[in-house]
């Protein structure tokens, strides 16, 4: 088997954890518009503001650290990123990448779950609000020139690639 882009692997990965919180949120939508037909939107809760203001804590949290944290954290003692099928991208800036992505995009998923769960117990479109912060955070992970330059600790001008202009 071919060695594949570290980039590619990690715009894959990107995707997959994009996709999490962006189909749970379609789920609950159906459940709580399609299933109960409205009847549970806006109803009042106990917990309901305590659970918005958790989620909401929650998703700055999370964003902070993605972008704070995540995006340097210091590299993997083991170097190397596994792949199926028993491959590893070599150790290296672009292994560490890949592995501050995960990390920061997770925690963003997080976020955008634990503020969807808050919708479906609320029914309150207000706990909508942190899923689109983590969500929106989550989508600007993907891991274009400039961001895969920041991940892999390169200039963004090594990370570019010469048969694209600008």
């Amino acid at each position: 088997m071919a060695q594949q882009s570290p980039r590619l692997i990690a715009t894959i990965i990107w995707a997959a954890l994009l996709g999490g919180p962006t189909m749970f949120l379609g789920v609950a939508m159906y459940l709580v518009f399609g299933l109960r037909g409205g009847a549970g939107v806006a109803a009042p809760l106990d917990v309901e503001p305590a659970l918005i203001g958790a989620s909401l804590a929650l998703s700055v949290v999370t964003v902070a650290l993605s972008w704070l944290w995540a995006v340097r954290m210091a590299p993997p003692a083991q170097g190397g990123v596994a792949l199926r099928g028993g491959g590893a991208i070599p150790p290296g800036p672009e292994a560490d990448a890949v592995t501050r992505l995960i990390v920061a995009c997770a925690l963003c998923e997080s976020g955008a779950l634990a503020a969807v769960v808050a919708f479906l117990l609320t029914g309150n479109a207000l706990a909508l609000a942190p899923y689109a912060l983590s969500w929106l955070a989550l989508a600007a992970h993907f891991p274009g020139d400039r961001h895969w330059a920041q991940l892999t600790g390169l200039t963004a001008g090594a990370a570019r690639n010469r048969m694209i202009r600008g």
